[in-house]
């Protein structure tokens, strides 16, 4: 009777120990981030040329409770290293919701750690975005630019921050709050970690000459205050030929998006070089310029669609088009004469878990971003 009883205790402990174990949520780390181009982490200095580039942190978060930041370059957990056939997420994964862990990356040149203690998803979510709130420096893409040069050329906007300090147009950037700018990315990501009433620094080239300007950053509200009120468009596909023949009336989607699936968005920028290979492979003829201004670019999950948000200071006649992975157009919506925000849902889990190739173009000017959908 004895070794029934502990036998009985043990198969009890152990279903125990089973339950916690089944039980356990994935890990979440709470980032934005952009696998940036090999050129690019070779010019910041990064050993390692597959990590992620932090380009936000997602509040109350494991990250920001670690103390991440954006322009922080994560290459590793733990023993864990990223490599060409292994990435940050795919890191992320072996390890489950209050596990402790290491991580390493670069920040500012320097090679750092943080102890970190993951946490779960919890239904986070970004806030939307509200223009009175968010800041806006007002800076748009000179029409030349030099390939050769590190950093952007800019144009300014009247009443904007930018004007505000003394810049003028034709200045070039190098750095934001000391951080390198090599990219409209890195001029993104620097605007949005500030916020309205922050000092902005900026570091430029003008006729030759460094100089650096400094003050307190507007929001939109204060730059455009007229166009404030009525610049935000909630755009749907048109229907057309292209939509007539990829997504015919009555036809079911081939995936169906479930909600107990985990989708895992990532958002690349891609260099000329980069460009030029994906339209030999693919029959494309994506632009590699990459020297249109496009600000607050996010791609987030709603059911079974998701949702593409951007804001373009500049105008001119405006295309938005997305290619699947095979190089067929999967999404298109002319714009006409746009400037400002752009929201739209697009339906791009029909073609699977891959690659997308989003393609914004604003009269010569154009943005060509890698997007890649994996399902956990």
């Amino acid at each position: 009777m004895r070794y029934f009883a502990i036998l009985m205790a043990c198969l009890l402990w152990a279903s125990h120990l089973s339950a916690q174990y089944t039980t356990r949520e994935p890990a979440f780390l709470g980032i934005y981030s952009e696998q940036i181009s090999q050129e690019k982490a070779r010019k910041l200095g990064f050993d390692n040329l597959y990590g992620s580039y932090v380009s936000r942190v997602v509040e109350n978060s494991a990250a920001q409770r670690a103390g991440v930041q954006p322009f922080d370059y994560i290459y590793g957990i733990d023993e864990y290293r990223t490599g060409k056939e292994q990435t940050l997420a795919q890191i992320i994964r072996k390890y489950t919701a209050d596990q402790d862990a290491t991580l390493h990356f670069y920040r500012k040149g320097k090679n750092r750690t943080l102890n970190i203690t993951f946490s779960t998803r919890s239904g986070q979510r970004t806030e939307a975005s509200d223009k009175c709130q968010d800041p806006f420096f007002g800076i748009s893409a000179a029409e030349m630019n030099e390939p050769e040069t590190e950093g952007i050329t800019v144009n300014i906007i009247d009443n904007s921050t930018a004007k505000t300090i003394g810049m003028e147009d034709g200045d070039h950037i190098t750095a934001i709050n000391d951080y390198r700018m090599l990219d409209w990315q890195d001029i993104k990501t620097a605007i949005n970690t500030m916020k309205v009433g922050n000092q902005i620094a900026v570091d430029f080239i003008r006729n030759g000459k460094k100089m650096k300007k400094q003050g307190p950053i507007k929001s939109y509200c204060e730059t455009k205050p007229d166009e404030a009120m009525q610049m935000e468009i909630n755009v749907a596909p048109r229907p057309g030929d292209w939509f007539d023949r990829y997504f015919k009336k009555g036809e079911e989607p081939a995936i169906v998006f479930r909600s107990d699936n985990e989708l895992q968005i990532n958002i690349q920028s891609l260099g000329a070089d980069e460009v030029a290979r994906v339209n030999r492979e693919k029959g494309l003829s994506l632009k590699g310029a990459n020297n249109l201004a496009i600000e607050a670019l996010s791609i987030e999950q709603d059911e079974d669609t998701v949702e593409l948000k951007f804001t373009l200071p500049g105008n001119g006649e405006t295309t938005v088009r997305i290619y699947n992975d095979t190089g067929r157009m999967i999404y298109q919506y002319d714009l006409g004469d746009f400037t400002g925000n752009f929201k739209d849902e697009a339906n791009l889990f029909q073609n699977g878990a891959g690659n997308f190739f989003l393609e914004v173009q604003q009269g010569d000017r154009s943005v060509t971003k890698k997007i890649t959908l994996s399902f956990k």
